[in-house]
């Protein structure tokens, strides 16, 4: 997620989740849904992804383990990453 941060600056939030299931409803096929189960357990993710971070509310999901490249890629661009994780996995 791409979030504003203060002064005209930029979060970039990063997790590793786990994809559970296809959350698309019958009614509405064009739409790309899934559920995922973060790696801290969802309270604190939720806690750390909106007070801490301010995540907004969508995010964009990529299939592997893309945390290191992103963590470049925020560097890269000026943003500042903002990985969720085990302490001493992503922090």
């Amino acid at each position: 997620n791409l979030a504003p941060g203060p002064d005209r600056s930029f979060n970039l939030i990063t997790a590793r989740v786990e994809i559970l299931g296809d959350g698309t409803h019958p009614d509405i096929q064009d739409w790309i849904r899934a559920w995922v189960r973060p790696e801290v357990g969802l309270e604190a993710f939720l806690e750390t992804y909106s007070q801490e971070f301010g995540g907004t509310h969508h995010c964009a999901l990529m299939l592997g383990d893309h945390v290191d490249s992103l963590r470049a890629l925020a560097g890269m661009c000026g943003f500042r990453p903002c990985p969720i994780g085990p302490k001493g996995n992503d922090r």
